[in-house]
């Protein structure tokens, strides 16, 4: 089949002649702009091609004047750079309590003796940006806001013996009758009493992070990176009683006590990323992370300073505009 092919422009019409000395079934295509006169100036060059075939003898073969045609093919457009999400977690909780005074031991005893630090919980929402958007990799910044809750329980059973006089029967005596006498008088009396004291104690914080990830593709729908940064404290709340040198109760609402800060400062993070594309905008993002109070809890007037370690992880969705 020989074909020729102009392609000043991109493909728009096309039209055909049949050459003579060629096959009837095969077609010369010109694809392009043309106008009437182009048209018979092109039939012209056809026949004269044709002559030229017919005078080589070149009638078994196929001669192909054909330029290469430039198919043009829109970039694949990037995905969104822009993203919303909804997270949450749970972590392992590590405290860590230590004397500031050496007349604290007796505190420091009872607090590790009657408390156990349990999970810690966190939900927040957050927004992130691609700052360097590549198709195989990426640079992302994300902040928002985080409320997080550190559970601790305060357990003490013990039971307390107390020994009083009261009046009853000291002994019995003994006659010709068949019945005993009472012999009413004082008596020691030894009363066992039990407490059970269980109470959860609650320290919630408002965050804002700030967090820097770089993130990989692995194959078409994954993505792997890892991920770094702070959490600003806005606020600490603390609910709950804790045990004081003399294990009587110390209410943690109560101002007169005052003794947990109501802001901690910086914490840090540190990470990794393991993203799912769900669909074209949705994507699953579980993020294991451990995070560092490297601030006390405490005020400066209490004896112990209280710091943690959280060691955990996030699940969330992340929606990509």
């Amino acid at each position: 089949k020989s074909d020729v092919v102009l392609n000043e422009n991109k493909s728009i019409d096309v039209i055909s002649a049949i050459v003579p000395g060629i096959d009837q079934n095969e077609e010369l295509i010109l694809r392009g702009s043309h106008s009437s006169k182009d048209e018979k100036r092109t039939q012209k060059e056809i026949v004269n091609i044709s002559s030229l075939i017919t005078w080589l003898d070149f009638s078994e073969e196929k001669i192909s004047l054909e330029k290469e045609e430039k198919v043009w093919t829109p970039p694949t457009p990037k995905k969104g750079r822009f993203s919303i999400g909804v997270y949450g977690g749970v972590n392992y909780t590590h405290r860590t309590l230590a004397e500031k005074r050496d007349e604290a031991s007796l505190l420091l005893s009872n607090r590790e003796t009657y408390e156990t630090p349990l999970e810690t919980s966190q939900i927040g929402v957050n927004f992130s940006y691609k700052i360097l958007n590549k198709e195989k990799y990426n640079l992302e910044i994300t902040s928002g806001l985080q409320l997080t809750s550190i559970t601790e329980r305060y357990k003490n059973y013990k039971n307390i013996e107390s020994v009083s006089d009261v009046l009853g029967v000291q002994y019995l005596s003994y006659g010709l009758g068949t019945e005993p006498i009472e012999i009413m008088g004082w008596i020691t009396e030894t009363t066992t009493t039990e407490y059970r004291k269980e109470i959860y104690n609650t320290y919630r914080m408002i965050d804002i992070p700030l967090l820097i990830s770089y993130n990989r593709s692995v194959g078409e729908k994954w993505q792997v990176g890892i991920q770094g940064g702070i959490f600003a404290n806005l606020s600490l709340k603390t609910e709950g009683i804790i045990p004081n040198s003399s294990l009587s109760d110390v209410n943690l609402e109560d101002d007169e006590f005052n003794i947990f800060r109501s802001n901690v400062g910086l914490s840090y993070h540190l990470g990794f990323n393991i993203k799912r594309e769900l669909s074209k905008r949705w994507e699953l993002n579980i993020s294991p992370a451990v995070r560092y109070f490297g601030n006390d809890f405490a005020n400066d007037n209490y004896e112990l300073s209280q710091k943690y370690v959280l060691i955990g992880g996030n699940v969330g969705i992340n929606y990509r505009f």
